[in-house]
């Protein structure tokens, strides 16, 4: 027998997700859902699933499962989509959402012409630089893992090569 799960696709920021609300359709294997749906080549592609769950310290929680499978412990982009959902959805403009980076407020603060969320994201965490890739690398984190890397020209930089070896 096969469910049928109701999903939204969203998209953050050149970000795009798969949203499912997890308080009404709960899934027995979001790891494996979230690799199926987020194939670009055989689901409707993404770069991760968002689930919206049950929370008792906050107006909802959030789960990022990315396509590959791993989870994430925050992601801005997604946030600003799951804040715009339980606008849309559950009438809230401001919310606080539960995450494993911890919690997360947001506002919508505009609706039109384009949708605007204001998301507070933790305070960073700069670590000390280090070589990666050729590159000298400067690890942030804000609830969720990101490098910096300075270049004098971006354009020249093929990010499609060096991404994946950073």
């Amino acid at each position: 027998m096969i469910a049928t799960v109701p999903i939204r696709k969203y998209n953050g920021t050149h970000n795009d997700f798969v949203l499912v609300d997890a308080r009404i359709t709960p899934l027995d294997d979001p790891i494996a859902f979230a690799q199926r749906v987020c194939d670009r080549a055989s689901g409707v592609g993404a770069d991760g699933l968002l689930l919206i769950l049950p929370s008792e310290s906050a107006d909802a929680r959030m789960r990022i499962i990315n396509a590959d499978g791993s989870e994430a412990e925050m992601c801005g982009n997604g946030m600003r989509c799951v804040a715009r959902y339980l606008d849309e959805h559950d009438n809230r403009s401001c919310a606080i959402v539960e995450t494993l980076a911890g919690p997360i407020a947001s506002q919508v603060v505009s609706r039109t012409p384009d949708y605007r969320v204001r998301v507070e994201v933790n305070e960073p965490t700069v670590g000390a630089p280090h070589e990666i890739a050729g590159y000298t690398a400067i690890p942030v984190d804000v609830g969720n893992p990101h490098v910096v890397i300075f270049v004098d020209d971006v354009a020249a930089v093929d990010l499609e090569t060096e991404g994946p070896r950073i």
